[in-house]
């Protein structure tokens, strides 16, 4: 063995000993700034999902507010129709059915009486009805 000086072993020792405790406090503070960046950003995407959430919350109450409106006044027809003049309004406007009994009387328009808009429409250029009696009469001549 080497006769070296006893100061000289031990300064070798304190050198050797330095480098791995001066790494891990580094390595423990990168693995926390990581874990803290992590967090962070798992954070963040949780709230706003948390906010897309909420909005699509207050769209369907809405619409459930909405449709307990129509439930109601479709409620509110439904409680009218075993009145028997109801049933028998509907029947009329809808099926054009009669009492036995009664007469139905029809009225017909005279084509001699147009009114205003029908005029105006059969005087439009641009009306499809025109150009086709248009292409009709083309057709037959």
């Amino acid at each position: 063995m080497l006769n070296l000086p006893h100061f000289v072993m031990i300064s070798h020792s304190r050198k050797f000993r330095k480098r791995p405790s001066s790494i891990f406090p580094l390595f423990l503070g990168l693995t926390l700034l990581l874990l803290l960046g992590f967090l962070a950003v798992s954070n963040w995407k949780i709230n706003k999902k948390r906010s897309e959430l909420n909005s699509g919350l207050e769209i369907f109450s809405k619409k459930i507010k909405n449709l307990e409106s129509i439930n109601q006044s479709l409620a509110e027809k439904l409680s009218a129709i075993p009145e028997e003049s109801y049933l028998e309004k509907v029947a009329r406007e809808k099926f054009n059915l009669r009492k036995p009994g009664e007469q139905v009387v029809v009225i017909k328009k005279e084509k001699g009486n147009a009114t205003s808009a029908e005029i105006e429409v059969q005087k439009n250029f641009f009306n499809p009805k025109n150009w086709l009696e248009w292409v009709k009469s083309k057709l037959r001549d």
